[in-house]
């Protein structure tokens, strides 16, 4: 292996753990947060905020964790066209029919977006972020899957949201 490479590999791990480390004591009654529970509950988000954010139920745990330049504009989809805005609504849409969903979030400087998030969701394995997990929900039923019919995958192709530009895995 190249000295550059291992180098970087090391750097990386480094990082990786570093902000493991400070995931693993993050209590999201700590974090603002707003309640779930219409359509208009993003009013209530502040303009501007840069985030990590996470979407989360008392039972079910951790469901979808993102990012964000701007968590209002993110959460309304503001600005977004086609699949994208459909997939963003239809979570929000989920939430309220799940009930007590609480989105919370802290600011981060948008320049530690990409690692904070491939991190945060490798750490917490969100039910919605991932395919694997995703798909657990649909069949074990341990956690309430994205669609009400559990129609993802015939809507998208997949429920792993990265390769439609959406924050995820």
């Amino acid at each position: 292996m190249d000295h550059r490479a291992a180098q970087i590999e090391q750097a990386v791990d480094e990082v990786t753990a570093r902000v493991q480390s400070l995931l693993k004591d993050l209590d999201f009654r700590e974090l603002p947060s707003i309640a779930i529970d219409s359509l208009e509950a993003c009013d209530k988000i502040p303009r501007g905020i840069p985030c990590l954010y996470f979407v989360h139920h008392p039972s079910f745990g951790l469901l979808y964790l993102g990012k964000a330049v701007d968590l209002r504009r993110r959460w309304k989809a503001e600005g977004r066209i086609g699949q994208l805005r459909t997939a963003l609504h239809q979570i929000h849409k989920r939430c309220i029919e799940i009930g007590n969903v609480t989105l919370s979030w802290f600011q981060l400087d948008p320049r530690a977006h990409e690692i904070a998030e491939t991190i945060a969701i490798r750490f917490f394995h969100p039910w919605w972020n991932t395919r694997k997990k995703a798909d657990e929900c649909l069949r074990e039923g341990r956690a309430p899957s994205l669609y009400s019919d559990g129609g993802w995958i015939e809507r998208y192709g997949s429920s792993n949201f990265g390769n439609s530009g959406f924050s995820g895995a």
